[in-house]
């Protein structure tokens, strides 16, 4: 196995802040505890600034003590160090890393899997889609076909009633003629309209066969229509299905794509901990070999960088410490009479600021 690279990490030096003197316990006196209470505020709230960032820089530096033991310990794995006091690390880390193994194996094959639905599906989607438009153009045709069909109906339709309103008009007029021939005064004169009612009556018998052409041309349409009519129920069930058929191929490969992206998305939280955990023991066998100081000049660097990180860390420690017990070291009766003189004399301007506007 080829040794890891090493992770540069900066190093910052310890330097200790430029803080304030903590001011000594004042004499008696309100003046001398007013200024030691700012004085000792002051220095206070430096401390307290300056520990929070040292106790950032310390976690900053722990960070990056772990980072080096971590190096430390893939450094060891890679050049293959083993001892006693290294075999039960390294025997789990062996482990962990044929278990990391086998789950991304395991990932990779449902990686697999999803491109396999997804190139199935989109073959089988396209399909399903094109049976969808081939039953929409046939329904759509037929349509068009029965559409045509009843628009030739109307219009015979349209024909023979104006034909039948023709014959009702002659009939009538041929009935009117007859009435009239009956109350006519000379004979010549009913004869005459007699005429003319048989007249409108050879009209009305002349129309007749023409409406007897629309008849049969209508009873002939009858048939045709029918079937187109079936034709696109028959049509609208076949689409219904081509549709439910998309619709069910896709439900599936929802389903199925979603059952693959949870199995997917466990490997991949097992992947996240058993990377944690290769991690956590690299660190602890990089803790050992620091501490059992393995001698190999490859480790060199990193024992010596990981010196200073202590080093620095422990400066720091005690720093906090330091500014701690400086932060907590102070006269409680002059603080709190400094505090009192404070809050008097702010209180005395307040009132002669509002005696003054008053009088404004």
């Amino acid at each position: 196995m080829v040794p890891a690279p090493i992770v540069r990490i900066e190093e910052r030096p310890f330097r200790p802040a430029d803080l304030a003197p903590v001011p000594d316990p004042p004499p008696p006196g309100m003046l001398e505890a007013v200024r030691y209470a700012v004085s000792f505020s002051m220095a206070r709230w430096q401390r307290r600034t300056a520990i929070k960032a040292l106790a950032t820089e310390i976690a900053a530096e722990q960070a990056a003590l772990d980072d080096l033991l971590a190096a430390l310990g893939r450094m060891t794995r890679g050049l293959g160090i083993d001892s006693r006091a290294l075999a039960a690390e390294n025997a789990a880390l062996d482990e962990a890393e044929k278990r990391r193994a086998a789950i991304e194996q395991s990932r990779s094959a449902l990686r697999d899997h999803q491109a396999t639905e997804q190139q199935s599906f989109a073959g089988l989607e396209a399909e399903r889609q094109s049976q969808v438009h081939a039953a929409e153009a046939a329904l759509e045709r037929a349509r068009h076909e029965h559409a045509s069909l009843e628009v030739q109906r109307r219009s015979l339709r349209d024909k023979r009633r104006a034909i039948e309103r023709q014959q009702k008009e002659l009939t009538r007029s041929a009935a009117q003629r007859e009435e009239q021939a009956v109350k006519a005064a000379t004979e010549d004169a009913r004869n005459a309209l007699r005429r003319a009612a048989e007249d409108f009556r050879g009209e009305v018998a002349a129309l007749e066969p023409e409406r007897e052409e629309l008849d049969h041309r209508l009873a002939d349409l009858e048939r045709p229509i029918g079937q187109a009519q079936t034709k696109i129920e028959s049509l609208e069930a076949e689409l219904e299905a081509a549709r439910r058929a998309l619709g069910d191929a896709r439900e599936s490969h929802r389903q199925q794509q979603s059952g693959l992206d949870a199995d997917l998305g466990r490997k991949n939280r097992e992947q996240a901990q058993i990377e944690a955990e290769i991690l956590r023991r690299l660190l602890s066998l990089g803790t050992l070999v620091n501490l059992n100081r393995i001698a190999r000049p490859e480790l060199d660097d990193l024992y010596a960088r990981i010196d200073r990180l202590r080093s620095s860390i422990g400066q720091r420690s005690s720093e906090i410490e330091r500014l701690s017990a400086e932060r907590d070291a102070y006269e409680r009766t002059a603080l709190t009479r400094g505090y009192a003189g404070i809050g008097i004399g702010a209180t005395t301007l307040i009132l002669v600021l509002v005696v003054i506007i008053a009088l404004l």
